[in-house]
């Protein structure tokens, strides 16, 4: 599958890169979050900046982006609790973890990174999420494409041990 790189606005200029699957459309939110779909809707990327101060992002955490068109994810529950991974083309240190929810066209699968940059001693969190229906092979391949394109190279508030 072909992907192209965008630079996420919510960070500074090259701090987190990634990179879209061809034939999915989206943009940037109010807010500098991005949201992209795929052709029927039914697979939805989205990233968003935490707005609250929280440790660390998880499944109620991110429910309230979930819910908004066009994933409108409903009931999320956690499936696998967030565990610090490295991710990315770069194999940065983030935490990841995975949801199940009921969407507009039936139950779907939800995996996220909570990707905790660290400036002048803040931490601000991002969730990176993808949402795609259970069961959906292709799209799952598509979804994994993003996640493995994902470049960060901003200091991380996560330290592999």
């Amino acid at each position: 599958m072909k992907v192209k790189a965008i630079k996420a606005s919510a960070m500074d200029d090259n701090v987190l890169i990634f990179q879209p699957v061809e034939g999915w459309t989206g943009g940037k939110l109010p807010g500098n979050d991005y949201m992209a779909q795929s052709k029927d809707q039914s697979a939805v990327f989205r990233l968003d900046t935490s707005s609250a101060v929280v440790t660390s992002l998880g499944c109620k955490e991110i429910s309230t982006p979930l819910s908004m068109a066009p994933a409108k994810i409903k009931n999320v529950t956690e499936v696998a609790a967030p565990k610090l991974t490295k991710v990315g083309k770069n194999g940065f240190a983030a935490k990841e973890g995975e949801c199940a929810g009921e969407g507009p066209k039936g139950p779907v699968e939800i995996h996220f990174i909570d990707v905790a940059r660290e400036t002048q001693g803040d931490v601000w969190h991002y969730a990176i999420m993808v949402s795609f229906p259970k069961d959906s092979a292709d799209l799952k391949a598509e979804a994994q494409a993003w996640a493995r394109s994902l470049e960060f190279t901003g200091r991380s508030g996560y330290k592999m041990e």
